[in-house]
């Protein structure tokens, strides 16, 4: 094959299994909504809705140190210097944890500052006090989360397609049991 029809399967391959991905995380997303408008009511419903943000911003910031952490790798693997690719996605991975784990402290030390930043009015006191719990579950994922979004993008150069959708189904599979668990036990 000619190298530009290689690098265009290559691209197109790529631009599925995030597509995909990105599919499969709202999916995740709606199955929370759904679950949560059904049995715990409104208010809970418009927690869930305003936490939202919060959840974009920490897969962004992941999404955001995968993409350099891609690219930086790719061309050190392309130059044949495999150490430098390692010291590359080490540095970043460690990085990405420790800002997420740095955000979920945040957060977690922080919910009513949280939750009215991101739109619960204190107000109502009620919906106030159940963002707050409701954030206060979400952080403790924040780190799981933004190495998911983080290893998907670096695992397409290792051909680990495959992979990033089994995760993303494994993902949803734990998000539903658990909003289920909650919700039965």
């Amino acid at each position: 094959k000619e190298p530009d029809q290689i690098i265009k399967n290559a691209m197109r391959s790529i631009l599925l299994a995030t597509f995909l991905h990105q599919l499969l995380t709202n999916t995740a997303t709606l199955a929370d909504t759904l679950i949560v408008g059904k049995f715990y009511g409104d208010i809970a419903l418009g927690a869930c809705g305003i936490t939202y943000n919060l959840v974009f911003i920490n897969i962004t910031l992941g999404s955001i140190f995968s993409v350099g952490a891609q690219l930086n790798c790719a061309t050190a693997l392309g130059a044949g210097d495999q150490k430098q690719a390692n010291c590359i996605f080490s540095a970043s991975i460690v990085l990405s944890l420790i800002l997420s784990m740095a955000l979920s402290a945040f957060v977690l030390c922080f919910p009513g500052l949280t939750a009215s930043f991101f739109g619960a009015s204190t107000r109502s006191p009620e919906l106030h006090t159940v963002t707050e719990e409701y954030i206060r579950g979400l952080a403790t994922g924040f780190p799981a989360d933004y190495l998911v979004s983080f290893l998907s993008a670096v695992m397409l150069l290792d051909g680990g397609k495959n992979k990033i959708l089994l995760s993303a189904v494994t993902m949803i599979a734990v998000n539903v049991a658990g909003d289920l668990l909650n919700v039965f036990v």
